[in-house]
């Protein structure tokens, strides 16, 4: 299965030469043969699988589908559980919330709305199902906005949303999506971005099979043929049209009232309503007594709210009113929901609302036309019916109708209209069939959701016009397709295995025994402290007890994070690309002088000395290359809540020899003891190569020392002492701590510099030693550097150098690698890295923008634009955060919502100088990731908590070598800072394929 390389959000391709090439082929790159071949295969598909009550052949629709990238299907399914969630409430407090006054602010006429406030007693008296519970099928319609490349925000807007029927063409998706899926295959990087199952399921879920289904209309003309032989197809029993006016009720001894609908036919014998579908306009309610709505509410599967509400453009007016409340006042949406509802729901300004006032005055008042950027909608109509383009009606048209839309109440002979911006939407070439190419076509989306379910995209309609009807003529139908890690491959929590059947944190001891998977939180306690003692005698066996702990032993969880394979497989991936790019980056670093790399990130000056003398030695070959002795890197990556992507990377940890990755392997360790491992479950990492890739950097034969700082002990006590006596045990010589001070060099005509490396010693005779003024000194042959902050500068020149030398984690990561500045180079260095020096694939290069998060250093054209973007107000600081360039365990971290204007905007100034010294803050600007939050076990003290995962993975010398521990924080706290001490740290597991 390939990947998907650079693409626009939306492409037109040709699927059976991106099937056979494992890559996205546009149309407009195919061949004549590889068109024809789509074309071929589609008609015998689409000839071919049942498709009952459809007419293939008189169909308008492409044989080549829409490719839509996986972060857009995803956004859609972010903007859908915001959408549910918001107009759940409103509907809830439609009647009771006399401040919103909703009745008022979107009247509706005075049978139906007597109805709906008798539907919402009989459901808060639980004699009718709650709005939540029947939601019924929706499809919104979207417009597509801006450019076309994969830039932040929603990329489209919601101009209507369709649910006055329970059908809206799903069925006819549903057949498409299939015809798809067979052509595609079982295999291949493409789907459909629905599935046919799915769909058709989620749609006949709304009926009882056993019971006949009358569909009850008035204007509405369609014939709903699809349905009807799809429900006689699965019951035997065929749905009946029916006509509104044929509607009576009639004595009924099972009914609660007494009475029942009736379907009347002079031809036939009445029969009983026991399922109805509602396939009327809201303004044909009104033609029903009171007595018979009652009824037939009881037993429409479109709900009445459905119908009245959420089909009404104005809703859409209503939810936009609403979004600072449901953040603020009902807590129903979080900032992040209330953002992308509002960036993907066309502004819609609704009859009597103040919006709506200032627009006519603005109108008089200027003077001049605005009525080119606008267009009136009939909000109670469908298929594009009512819609009046502002740049197609006169100034006295446009103002009257201004004028009456200053009543908000609903007239039957008066059309109540919405007022929208006229969308500017991208054009886009669309191939019908190989010789039918039409050009300048707008392309209008859609999406399904079943009871409040995303059920995934529908076929893109295009067409040239300004309105893009599909009952109208010159509309072309284009399926739907995406990549296959879209959210039907993909648990909204992006690192399970499967939402819906496995449990996200284990226990192990209460699986094993009852030989399946457990959560933590449903264990019992017994089982829970079973866990808890194998899992921590691991730990106490390693550390020699207590004293040498490096974390409160109930920081350590036995309880680990079920991740799925696929998971790890993207994180080698990525890595694989990544180490590509930052060895070539580093490599370059002061040979390549157009790309300055020293001016993009100046160093202090006896840093930058120092790397150009290891860079003088490489050139000599007096010191070894950086690729395959980078030391231990370890990404920290982020499980964002957009689902656009599985993790993102926000840092490299690359500072020190170790970086956790002790910590990992024990923990790994721990969750392999045959007393708690499943059969059918393995630890994510191997725990012994974890060890082993530590050692991978030393040279056994010789002795190992450390050199700390005064710094790193007193804030680091107990993290190495565990390490020294597991590393005496292994390798029969105990490492040893230096400190700066006990540093010297000693002449040795063997060495390439003329010099070696010693420290001071006690220990006569177990190294080789010598005397020099008075001192016995060791000879220091491998280094692990755990130096803090700017502890190189105050050490001897040439000292630096043989530490350059000689230290196992390298000091081009230490000083390059390490700073957060790095990322934002490897963003500006992505496409050079692709068609300039031929390092990385396009799909590479992709991989890496989508997965590192992006970041703005100091005196870059990005934090130029940034803050020309801020002073233009078309960002807001809120959604930024600033780092420290070096610093680690989430400290000095500072959002911007924590500033006011004036001491953000004085940072970005001053961030405009890109130098570094030791007293000046220097940070990198990065947006918010908004993270999953979820529900984990910690302890036996704090219980079940909602919380935030900072996961990382570990690789040495350029291999990826394990996924680490997860860092576990209570969702109430912003960063995850190791410095505390308050952050739970989990091992993972996987499922065994």
């Amino acid at each position: 299965m390939g990947s998907i390389s650079q693409l626009p959000r939306h492409k037109q391709i040709c699927w059976s030469a991106s099937v056979e090439t494992s890559r996205p082929v546009a149309i407009s790159a195919a061949d004549d043969h590889q068109k024809t071949r789509d074309e071929i295969a589609y008609q015998r598909a689409n000839a071919s699988i049942p498709q009952p009550g459809t007419s293939p052949g008189e169909q308008d629709i492409s044989f080549y589908p829409m490719l839509s990238e996986r972060m857009f299907v995803d956004r859609l399914q972010q903007f859908h559980e915001a959408l549910v969630k918001a107009t759940v409430n409103i509907v809830h407090r439609w009647w009771e919330d006399k401040d919103s006054d909703f009745p008022s602010r979107m009247p509706l006429e005075s049978q139906f709305e007597e109805t709906l406030q008798w539907i919402d007693l009989q459901s808060k008296q639980k004699s009718m199902p709650a709005f939540a519970d029947c939601l019924g099928l929706w499809r919104p319609d979207f417009l597509l906005i801006e450019s076309q490349s994969s830039e932040v925000g929603a990329g489209f807007k919601v101009c209507e949303i369709n649910s006055r029927s329970p059908n809206n063409a799903i069925i006819h998706t549903a057949y498409k999506h299939a015809i798809m899926q067979e052509l595609l295959g079982p295999k291949s990087m493409i789907v459909p971005a629905g599935k046919s199952d799915t769909m058709v399921d989620g749609f006949l879920n709304h009926f009882d099979m056993a019971l006949p289904i009358h569909i009850i209309r008035g204007r509405d003309t369609l014939d709903r043929k699809e349905f009807a032989l799809l429900v006689e197809g699965k019951t035997g029993l065929r749905p009946r049209l029916i006509n509104m006016t044929d509607l009576q009720l009639r004595p009924d001894p099972s009914s609660a009232t007494g009475l029942s609908p009736y379907w009347v036919s002079l031809d036939l014998e009445p029969e009983k309503i026991h399922q109805a579908i509602m396939s009327l306009f809201p303004d044909e309610f009104s033609s029903l007594s009171q007595e018979m709505l009652r009824h037939l509410a009881k037993l429409s599967v479109n709900d009445f709210r459905a119908i009245a509400f959420v089909n009404d453009q104005r809703f859409l007016g209503i939810i936009l009113q609403e979004l600072n409340n449901l953040v603020e006042k009902h807590k129903v949406l979080t900032p992040e929901q209330e953002q992308i509802l509002r960036e993907g729901i066309v502004p819609t300004f609704i009859p009597g609302s103040q919006d709506l006032q200032e627009i006519l005055q603005k109108s008089q008042k200027e003077g001049r036309s605005m009525k080119n950027d606008f267009i009136f909608k009939a909000a109670r109509s469908s298929r594009g019916k009512g819609h009046l383009l502002g740049d197609e009606i006169s100034e006295e048209e446009w103002e009257a109708i201004l004028l009456g839309m200053q009543d908000p109440k609903v007239r039957a002979d008066t059309t109540s209209y919405v007022l929208q911006p006229y969308v500017r939407q991208p054009m886009f070439d669309i191939a019908v069939n190989k010789s039918r190419m039409t050009t300048g076509n707008h392309i209008v989306g859609t999406y399904y959701a079943t009871n409040g379910c995303f059920a995934g995209m529908g076929p893109w309609r295009a067409g040239t016009g300004k309105i893009c009807n599909v009952y109208g003529s010159g509309c072309t139908l284009v399926t739907s397709v995406t990549t296959v890690d879209t959210l039907y491959h993909k648990t909204p929590f992006p690192v399970m295995e499967n939402s819906t059947s496995h449990p996200l944190q284990i226990c192990l001891s209460a699986s094993k025994e009852s030989s399946k998977l457990v959560s933590a939180s449903k264990a019992s306690y017994k089982d829970r402290k079973h866990a808890e003692e194998i899992y921590l005698s691991v730990v106490l066996k390693y550390t020699s007890g207590l004293a040498h702990l490096p974390y409160e032993l109930r920081f350590m969880s036995p309880n680990p994070i079920l991740v799925s394979q696929q998971f790890l497989d993207e994180i080698k991936e990525f890595h694989q690309a990544l180490t590509l790019a930052l060895n070539h980056i580093v490599r370059r670093w002061f040979s390549d002088k157009e790309a300055a790399f020293p001016t993009r990130m100046p160093l202090e000056p006896h840093e930058e000395e120092l790397l150009q003398w290891v860079s003088e030695q490489n050139k000599k070959n007096a010191m070894h290359f950086y690729e395959g002795h980078q030391g231990n890197w370890r990404p920290d990556l982020l499980l964002p809540l957009d689902g656009q992507e599985s993790f993102k990377i926000c840092e490299i940890n690359a500072k020190y020899p170790f970086n956790g990755i002790d910590l990992a392997g024990l923990f790994y360790q721990a969750l392999a003891n045959p007393d708690i491992k499943l059969p059918f479950l393995d630890p994510a990492a191997d725990g012994d190569r974890l060890f082993d890739s530590i050692f991978a950097m030393f040279n056994p034969d010789q002795p190992i020392h450390f050199l700390q700082s005064k710094a790193f002990i007193e804030t680091r006590k107990n993290v190495m002492t565990a390490f020294m006596d597991f590393a005496e045990r292994r390798t029969a010589m105990r490492p040893r701590a230096v400190t700066p001070e006990e540093l010297r060099l000693v002449r040795d005509p063997t060495s390439k510099t003329g010099f070696a490396l010693y420290c001071t010693s006690d220990l006569l005779g177990s190294l080789p030693s010598v005397q020099q003024n008075g001192e016995t000194l060791e000879k220091v042959s491998q280094v692990g550097l755990q130096l803090m902050g700017n502890e190189f500068q105050p050490l001897d020149p040439e000292i630096r150098h043989h530490l350059g030398l000689y230290g196992v984690n390298d000091v081009r990561s230490m000083l390059l690698v390490q700073d957060k500045r790095l990322l934002g180079i490897l963003h500006q260095e992505l496409d050079g890295l692709v068609k300039k020096h031929d390092v990385l694939t396009e799909e590479q290069a992709e991989l890496l923008r989508r997965r590192v998060i992006p970041t703005i250093i100091p005196g870059s054209k990005e934090l130029q634009q940034l803050l020309s973007q801020y002073r233009n107000g078309t960002i807001s600081k809120d959604h930024y955060l600033l780092k420290p360039v070096r610093g680690s365990r989430g400290e000095g971290i500072v959002f911007g919502d924590e500033l006011n204007d004036f001491e953000w905007e004085a940072i970005l100034n001053d961030l405009q100088n890109p130098v570094i010294f030791p007293e000046r803050k220097l940070y990198v600007i990065q947006p918010v990731v908004t993270q999953v939050e979820k529900e984990l076990f910690l302890d036996e003290e704090v219980g079940q908590q909602r919380c935030q995962l900072v996961g990382s993975y570990h690789a040495v010398n350029g291999e990826f070598v394990g996924l680490g521990a997860w860092r576990v924080v209570n969702s109430s706290q912003r960063t995850c800072n190791m410095a505390t001490g308050r952050a739970w740290k989990l091992g993972s597991v996987v499922l065994r394929e």
